[in-house]
């Protein structure tokens, strides 16, 4: 096969190995990100070997069309490996010098004030004139009662989180001693130093893989070597962009500081003196008496409206059954007085029959039945 030729199938192959990596390293690309996220403060750089893919294209003795020579596939791999980790060549990987600590600041202060309304507003200005933001601000109220016409005790709160530049961060906690008493104050700074070390030399040893993965990438003359070289380069640039993001977010930490700001209204105490005299609790008395019987009147009469709905009926059941009783009295009395009637004359028969069989002799004492009917009672 003449070099001509198989230059041509090897351009064609390149166009084809380039659409299909572009869709495949893309997804792999975006699964890798999502799933490595931000790295944190103490994470370190570990690079991962490459494989040295097994083609002819890179074997010892092979030329390129000006007659410079590939290098072996292993020897190619093992330099982009040993360069990641020791910075072989001109770049040495080590730690940044740098001029001053990393340094992240965060404070909180608790405040309480008789004049909430100016205290708030005095913060707000003094966030502005520092050249910082409020990121985060909470407001409550619980005075639950403020239809009612009365004064009632202050219940305000607020909580703000606000970022300061760090040259300021000292001079604006001082300054909100100014704004109520100050009832807790906490500062604190952590140093980042080493860990935003190795965070910056793990960035450079990402880049200096990735420099030297692009560079075979551009030598590769099989599908197979830009497959291997695609996949670790898509690992590489993911790392890289972690990696990234978190020296940023130092960044950003040390450059602003966090002070968490707490306000709490109260109300001024007053001591209450007792002037008052004799007569002056006699009317009191007399007063709060009267009251009392105001009230138990008061209450009685709302009683009473509520039973007046029980009371008719009640009423109305009673008049019936009054209507219905005095129907039926005359019948009753009837009734009663012919059992009397029937009783006296059984006693007198039984008088009549002793006397007949003792003659002359006087009949024993008996009580004699009762005579009294209901009408008579009832006269």
């Amino acid at each position: 096969m003449s070099r001509s030729f198989r230059k041509q199938t090897v351009a064609i192959s390149l166009v084809m190995l380039l659409f299909a990596a572009i869709v495949l390293t893309g997804c792999g690309r975006e699964g890798k990100s999502s799933a490595g996220g931000t790295a944190s403060y103490g994470s370190g750089y570990t690079p991962k070997e490459i494989p040295a893919p097994e083609t002819d294209s890179f074997a010892a003795g092979a030329a390129y069309e000006d007659g410079d020579a590939y290098p072996a596939a292993e020897e190619a791999m093992a330099d982009v490996n040993d360069s990641a980790r020791t910075g072989s060549g001109t770049e040495v990987l080590r730690a940044p010098e740098s001029v001053s600590d990393k340094l992240v600041y965060s404070g909180s202060i608790r405040l309480q004030t008789l004049q909430y309304d100016e205290t708030m507003q005095s913060i707000h200005d003094k966030i502005d004139d520092a050249g910082g933001f409020i990121a985060y601000e909470d407001e409550t109220d619980g005075n639950d009662t403020w239809y009612y016409n009365t004064s009632s005790a202050a219940s305000r709160y607020a909580q703000i989180e606000a970022r300061i530049p760090a040259d300021r961060f000292e001079s604006f906690i001082e300054s909100l001693k100014d704004d109520g008493q100050v009832m807790n104050r906490h500062i604190n700074a952590d140093n980042i130093s080493q860990t935003y070390a190795d965070t910056e030399a793990s960035v450079k040893a990402y880049e200096i893989e990735q420099e030297r993965l692009l560079d075979m990438m551009d030598k590769a003359e099989t599908i197979e070597d830009m497959i291997a070289v695609e996949a670790r380069l898509s690992e590489v640039e993911a790392e890289l962009n972690s990696y990234k993001t978190s020296l940023a977010s130092m960044d950003r930490d040390v450059e602003y500081s966090t002070v968490s700001i707490s306000v709490d209204e109260v109300r001024e105490y007053t001591e209450e003196k007792d002037d008052s005299t004799f007569v002056s609790r006699l009317k009191e008395t007399v007063r709060s008496s009267w009251s009392g019987f105001l009230w138990f009147m008061e209450g009685l009469l709302h009683v009473v409206i509520r039973l007046l709905p029980f009371i008719g009926v009640i009423l109305v059941i009673f008049l019936i059954a009054h209507g219905i009783a005095k129907k039926t009295e005359p019948r009753r009395l009837a009734r009663r007085a012919a059992k009397a009637q029937k009783r006296m004359q059984k006693f007198m028969e039984q008088q009549q029959r002793y006397m007949q069989k003792q003659p002359g002799k006087q009949a024993p004492p008996q009580n004699l039945p009762e005579q009294n009917t209901d009408s008579e009672k009832k006269e």
